[in-house]
C-alpha cells in the first residue's frame, strides 16, 4: 500500500470516528514525512494529544515534527520531556534528547555511558550501536569501536526481523531502530570506516612528527624552498592546520618577497581558511610578476566563487552557489587558454555558465562542453611521480587517473542545460524577473502588444480573448488572475464554445499547479466545464488529460486516471505528454514493465516526430503544456522517466 492510499484509509477512519487517536497519529506522521503540509501535521498530532493527553507516541511524533519541519529546539525538547514523563523507558525520546545535549557540550564520557545504557535497555536497536561506534571513532578508540560493531553484527544475525504493517512502523524500523536488511551493508561499511579511520590517524601522527622536524630546519633558514613547500603541503592538506602554513610562508616571504611559488602557496593556505580577500590580493601580486601561470588564474577564480560542497577536497562534489562573474569567468578563460589540456578549469567554467541564476549562458556552456569532449578524446592521463604532482593533477588540472569521473560530469551538464532552459522562465517569474533576453519571451511580449490592440478594436472577439488568456498565463507564470478573467469573459460570450470552456477549466485547474489550492467549488467548476466541452466535442483529448489528473484524488482514482489517459492517447496518438504521465501512473501502480513499454513507445514516437511550429500563443501553449511536442522540454522528461524506471526495476 502506498503512502497516498494509506492516507486515504486513515482519512476514511477519521470520517467514521473523528476521535480515533491512532488514525490521527498515522496521518500526522504521513504529513510530517512528506513535508507536504507541516502545519497540518502539527494540528493532527496536537488534536490526538488533546483527545489522549497520556499518549507518549503522539508526543514523540510531535517532537519529530517540531525538530525536522520547524527546527524549533525548545518545543522539541518540551514534547520529548512530556513523552518521557508518560513513558520513562522510551529509548527513541532519550536518544533524541541526547543529540541536543551533545550539541550543548555534553561531556564525552557521559554521552558514551548514556548510549551504553540505552543499548542495555534496547539490545536489538542497531541504530544505537552504530551511533556508539561512530562516537568512539571520533575519539580514536578504534579497538573499542570495532568490538561494538562486532557485537552489533552478532546480535543482528540472531535477530528475527519485524514485519511493519504501516508506513509509520516501516519508518520507525528503518530510521529509528535500524532493524532492516540494509543494516548488513551499513555494518560492512562501518568496519571499513574503522580501518580507514585507524590508518588516517596513523598517517596524521606521522605527518605531525614530520612537521616538527621541518620546523627545526626552518628555524635556521625560514626561506628553505623544499622545507617550506613540504610544510605548506602537510599543514594545508594533511594535518588540516593551514594557519601554520600561512605563518611559515609569511616568514619565508619576508626573506624573498617576490617568490611566486611562496605567494601561490600562501594563497592556497588562505583559500583553505576561506580568507578569499587575502587570496585575491596575494594572487594579484603573483600574476603581476608572472601573468602566464594558469594555476594562479584558477585559484583567483576560485576565490571569487562561493562553493557549496559536502567534501571540501573533492572537486567533483562542488556545486557553485554564487560567484563574481567579472573576476571568475575571465580568469578561468585565461587558464584554459594557457593550459588547454587542463580539465578542472573547464568544469568550473561550465558551472559558472550554468548555475548562478543571473549569469546563465547556455550557448557558451554547450560550446565549452563540446570543446572539452574533443580535448578529452586525445588526452593522455598523467601519472604523478610524488605527492605534490598527485595533488596538482587531481585538484588543479583534473588530469589524474581518478579524474576520469569528470567526463561523466560532462554528461550531467548536458542534462542540466536542458533542464535549466525549462526551469529558467519559472525561476525568473517567481523572483519577479522576466527572461526578456530569451528570443521566445521577446516574441511573446510582441504578440501580447498586438493582441492588446486587437482587443481594443474588438473586445468581443472570442478567438482573440482565448489567445490572449493563454499568452498572459504563459508570460505571468504564477499570476493567473488576468488569464482567468479573460477565459471567464470568453465563456460568457459563448457558453457553448468548447475551446472557451477548455481554456477556462485549464486556467482554473493550473492554479493548483502554481501553489494556489483550489476550493471545492472551483474543482467542481473545472470538472463541469470539461464535461460540458466533451458533450459539445467528444474527441477533445485535452479535456480527458485534465480529468485524469483530477480523478487521481478520488476514491480508486488511480485506475480511473490510467483509463482516462489511455482514452486521451487513443484520440491523439501523437501527443507525448499524456504518454509520459501514463508511464508515471503505471509506475505508481507497480506495473513497471507496462510503464517501461509505454515510455519506450513514447520515446520512439518522439525521436521520429516532426515538431510543429506554433503560430499563435494558444498553439505555443498547447505544444508546451498539453501535447508535449517540444524537443528540449520533453527530452528532459524522458531522461528523468527512464532514470526512475531503472531505479524502480533495481529495487
Amino acid at each position: 500500500m502506498t503512502d497516498f492510499e494509506y492516507r486515504k484509509l486513515c482519512e476514511a477512519k477519521l470520517e467514521k470516528n473523528p476521535k480515533d487517536v491512532d488514525a490521527l497519529i498515522e496521518l500526522g506522521y504521513l504529513y510530517f514525512v512528506d513535508c507536504e503540509d507541516r502545519d497540518k501535521a502539527l494540528q493532527l498530532l496536537k488534536h490526538a494529544i488533546k483527545l489522549d493527553p497520556n499518549n507518549a507516541e503522539a508526543y514523540y511524533w510531535l517532537a519529530k515534527s517540531y525538530n525536522h519541519n520547524f527546527f524549533d529546539e525548545e518545543k522539541t525538547k518540551e514534547a520529548l520531556e512530556k513523552a518521557l514523563l508518560i513513558d520513562p523507558n522510551r529509548a527513541d525520546c532519550q536518544l533524541m534528547l541526547l543529540g541536543f545535549l551533545e550539541d550543548q557540550g555534553m561531556k564525552y564520557n557521559r554521552l558514551i555511558q548514556e548510549l551504553k545504557r540505552l543499548i542495555k535497555h534496547e539490545p536489538t536497536w542497531m541504530y544505537l550501536r552504530t551511533t556508539l561506534t561512530y562516537h568512539l571513532l571520533e575519539k580514536n578508540k578504534f579497538d573499542e569501536a570495532k568490538q561494538v560493531a562486532k557485537e552489533a553484527r552478532q546480535v543482528f544475525k540472531k535477530m528475527k526481523l519485524p514485519t511493519p504493517t504501516t508506513p509509520r512502523e516501516e519508518y520507525y524500523e528503518e530510521c529509528v531502530r535500524g532493524r532492516t536488511k540494509q543494516i548488513v551493508k551499513h555494518l560492512d561499511e562501518l568496519f571499513e570506516d574503522i580501518e580507514e579511520a585507524r590508518l588516517e590517524h596513523k598517517n596524521l601522527l606521522k605527518n605531525i612528527n614530520r612537521v616538527k622536524m621541518l620546523d627545526k630546519k626552518l628555524k635556521n633558514n625560514p626561506a628553505n624552498f623544499y622545507a617550506v613547500k613540504e610544510k605548506w603541503f602537510l599543514c594545508t592538506y594533511k594535518i588540516h592546520k593551514p594557519e601554520e602554513a600561512e605563518s611559515a610562508l609569511e616568514e619565508a616571504l619576508e626573506k624573498e618577497p617576490n617568490n611566486i611559488d611562496f605567494l601561490y602557496w600562501l594563497a592556497q593556505a588562505l583559500y583553505k581558511q576561506k580568507k578569499n580577500d587575502g587570496v585575491q590580493a596575494v594572487i594579484t601580486k603573483a600574476l603581476s610578476i608572472d601573468p602566464d601561470r594558469a594555476d594562479r588564474h584558477c585559484l583567483l577564480a576560485k576565490a571569487a566563487i562561493d562553493f557549496c560542497s559536502e567534501y571540501e577536497d573533492d572537486p567533483l562534489s562542488n556545486s557553485i552557489h554564487k560567484h563574481d562573474a567579472k573576476i571568475t569567468i575571465p580568469h578561468l578563460e585565461a587558464a584554459i587558454k594557457l593550459e588547454p589540456t587542463w580539465i578542472l578549469p573547464r568544469i568550473d567554467l561550465i558551472k559558472c555558465y550554468l548555475y548562478p541564476l543571473m549569469a546563465i549562458n547556455f550557448r557558451k556552456a554547450e560550446s565549452l562542453i563540446l570543446e572539452t569532449e574533443k580535448e578529452v578524446k586525445y588526452l593522455t592521463f598523467q601519472t604523478p611521480q610524488n605527492i605534490f604532482e598527485k595533488h596538482h593533477e587531481r585538484l588543479v588540472t583534473g588530469r589524474a587517473q581518478s579524474s576520469k569521473d569528470f567526463f561523466k560530469k560532462l554528461k550531467y551538464f548536458v542534462e542540466d542545460i536542458l533542464e535549466l532552459r525549462e526551469k529558467m522562465r519559472q525561476l525568473l517569474a517567481f523572483k519577479g524577473f522576466f527572461a526578456l533576453t530569451d528570443e521566445k519571451e521577446k516574441e511573446r511580449y510582441n504578440q501580447k502588444a498586438k493582441l492588446d490592440k486587437k482587443i481594443e478594436k474588438d473586445p468581443n472577439n472570442l478567438d482573440t480573448i482565448i489567445n490572449y488568456a493563454f499568452l498572459t498565463f504563459s508570460l505571468r507564470g504564477l499570476s493567473v488572475n488576468e488569464a482567468l478573467e479573460c477565459t471567464r469573459r470568453g465563456v460568457r460570450l459563448n457558453p457553448n464554445n468548447s475551446d472557451a470552456l477548455f481554456a477556462f477549466a485549464n486556467t482554473l485547474y493550473l492554479k493548483e499547479n502554481n501553489y494556489v489550492s483550489l476550493s471545492k467549488q472551483e474543482s467542481l467548476d473545472v470538472k463541469a466545464s470539461l464535461n460540458k466541452a466533451l458533450k459539445i466535442d467528444p474527441n477533445r483529448a485535452d479535456c480527458y488529460s485534465i480529468l485524469a489528473e483530477l480523478a487521481r484524488s478520488e476514491k480508486n482514482g488511480l485506475e480511473k486516471t490510467i483509463n482516462l489517459l489511455e482514452k486521451s492517447i487513443e484520440l491523439e496518438p501523437t501527443w507525448i505528454l499524456p504518454r509520459i504521465k501514463l508511464s508515471y501512473y503505471l509506475i505508481e501502480k507497480g506495473n513497471i514493465d507496462s510503464a517501461e513499454a509505454v515510455a519506450k513507445e513514447a520515446f520512439k514516437l518522439f525521436k521520429t516526430m516532426e515538431f510543429p511550429k506554433p503560430k499563435t500563443a494558444t498553439e505555443q501553449y498547447y505544444e508546451e503544456a498539453v501535447t508535449g511536442r517540444t524537443k528540449e522540454r520533453e527530452q528532459v522528461s524522458f531522461i528523468k522517466l527512464f532514470k526512475l524506471i531503472k531505479e524502480q526495476k533495481a529495487t
